[in-house]
């Protein structure tokens, strides 16, 4: 029950979550009604742009100034670390 010890919490919890999503679905259908597909579409794409190059820029500041092997760039250096595990995550199976 996710979590939650109480039958009676979890029924609730999904009913907020369900209303939650129903006032969200009709605010959505305002949106649509009163600015367009198009503009929201593009909105998106702003948003998950800017997201990515923030995250991106994250990863790569992380790995510049916590470099442990001066040799390569950010990317091999995070590539060789995950490469590294998977390989010692199936050795030890």
């Amino acid at each position: 029950m996710s979590g939650v010890k109480s039958e009676q919490v979890a029924i609730w919890l999904a009913a907020v979550t369900a209303f939650v999503n129903f006032i969200f679905t009709l605010v959505g259908l305002w949106l649509v009604e009163r600015i367009g597909r198009r503009k929201l579409t593009l909105g998106s794409i702003a948003g998950w742009f800017s997201s990515f190059v923030k995250v991106l820029g994250g990863i790569y500041f992380y790995h510049t100034l916590n470099r442990q092997d001066p040799g390569g760039s950010w990317f091999s250096v995070w590539l060789g670390s995950k490469v590294r595990t998977l390989v010692t995550a199936q050795t030890n199976l």
